[in-house]
């Protein structure tokens, strides 16, 4: 049996880190598992959560937004090399 393609950050970084992990305690849709658009939903969500963070913290709402952007933009890079460096590896 092929074992699963795992395409999240985490397990890209070397963690013991499976997709349906990620979608289960991000709730997302499972659809995701075993796809590089898992990355992009986790980045999303994560981005919601980020800026509720900033906020309860007690920065303002543009500045929060502008902080969790930066975030996501980071982590999107991050995750599209690690897969764009995976698929070299694998050629």
């Amino acid at each position: 049996m092929e074992e699963k393609q795992q395409y999240n950050t985490g397990h890209l970084l070397g963690m013991d880190l499976t997709d349906e992990e990620v979608c289960d305690t991000l709730g997302l849709d499972r659809s995701y598992v075993g796809t590089p658009q898992l990355n992009d939903a986790a980045a999303e969500v994560i981005h919601g959560r980020n800026v509720k963070e900033y906020m309860m913290m007690g920065v303002n709402r543009e500045d929060a937004i502008r902080y969790a952007d930066k975030h996501r933009s980071d982590a999107l890079k991050l995750s599209r090399n690690l897969v764009k460096w995976r698929k070299k590896r694998k050629a």
